[in-house]
C-alpha cells in the first residue's frame, strides 16, 4: 500500500508541475501574440509613412 501511495504522490507532483508548465507556456504564447501584433502595427505604420511621403 505504501508503494501505491508513493506512486500516487509522485503522479500528483508531476501533474502539478505539468500545470505550472502549461501556465508558463500560455503566458509565453500571449507575449508572442502581443509582440507579433506590435510588429505588424509598426510595419503598417512605416508603410503608411512612406505612402504619405509620396503624396
Amino acid at each position: 500500500m505504501a508503494t501505491n501511495d508513493a506512486v500516487l504522490k509522485r503522479l500528483e507532483q508531476k501533474g502539478a508541475e505539468a500545470d505550472q508548465i502549461i501556465e508558463y507556456l500560455k503566458q509565453q504564447v500571449a507575449l508572442l501574440k502581443e509582440k507579433a501584433i506590435l510588429q505588424a502595427t509598426m510595419r503598417e505604420e512605416k508603410k503608411l509613412r512612406v505612402e504619405n511621403a509620396k503624396l
